[in-house]
């Protein structure tokens, strides 16, 4: 169990966290939603000690406060939408094997390192694009090859900020699949604008708003509960079920336009 007590972020004066109590789950994939400026790439960074914070953060009822760096980097793994500029000059195959040197000894690549990388690059379709700068990746190419460089890492816990971002509708189907059968083995939390997406493939589900948790709950609760999602927006949004699945889908008309039409 991760678990935040009291924690607080400012920047320049401004609080963009304000947790008082929030236990995010390790054995569930847990969906973080909120509109722009939510908090939620704050937390995550909050989380891995990237940024001032106020407040402890506990994992497995021990502090992570004063864990050094690179004891950090051996919990936490973080794949951001963020273009990675200090690497486009890399090739993919490179990009891969650079994200092992937390593990890898001295900064060599042991043969484990790239069999690890090549098996993962395979799993993400991204074997074609071995010998490829990343400069010359399309958005949702270079996507994967972040996603793929945060799972090379093998950290118990994958922080995964819009992993489903720049991609096509068959690479998120690709993406749920994927994502569910690394849960076997690691905790995943990631975030989302796209509510359909999120809504499938969470399990646990955390909703921020303006710094605050104002939702934290499992799936069933949170599918119950989506008037707080919907006030968050703004938006209407439609229960949907299906054979295998029900999820939520957003019908893009203001709250302010559903009240004057009743």
């Amino acid at each position: 169990m991760i678990k935040l007590e009291n924690v607080k972020v400012y920047y320049n004066g401004y609080k963009a966290l304000d947790v008082g109590q929030l236990e995010i789950p390790l054995d569930k994939i847990t969906c973080i939603l909120g509109p722009n400026g939510a908090g939620k790439t704050t937390l995550f960074k909050t989380l891995m000690n990237r940024t001032k914070y106020h407040g402890r953060i506990l994992l497995n009822g021990e502090a992570l406060t004063d864990k050094p760096a690179r004891r950090i980097a051996r919990i936490f793994a973080y794949a951001s939408p963020i273009q990675p500029v200090g690497l486009l000059n890399l090739r993919v195959i490179d990009a891969l094997l650079t994200s092992r040197y937390v593990d890898s000894s001295k900064f060599f690549e042991s043969k484990r390192d790239i069999e690890l990388v090549l098996r993962i690059a395979e799993t993400l379709r991204l074997k074609s694009l071995l010998e490829r700068r990343l400069e010359t990746l399309s958005s949702g190419e270079l996507q994967r090859v972040i996603l793929a460089m945060a799972i090379a890492k093998e950290t118990p816990i994958l922080l995964l900020d819009e992993p489903d971002n720049h991609i096509d509708l068959g690479a998120k189907a690709e993406l749920i699949e994927h994502l569910r059968k690394l849960s076997s083995n690691r905790t995943i939390i990631f975030t989302t604008h796209d509510i359909i997406f999120g809504s499938q493939l969470g399990e646990h589900f955390i909703v921020l708003n303006r710094g605050r948790v104002v939702f934290n709950g499992e799936r069933s609760d949170f599918l119950e509960n989506k008037g707080i999602l919907e006030e968050v927006y703004g938006i209407r949004l439609m229960r949907v079920s299906t054979e295998d699945y029900e999820f939520l889908v957003p019908l893009y008309k203001s709250l302010t336009e559903s009240a004057n039409r009743i």
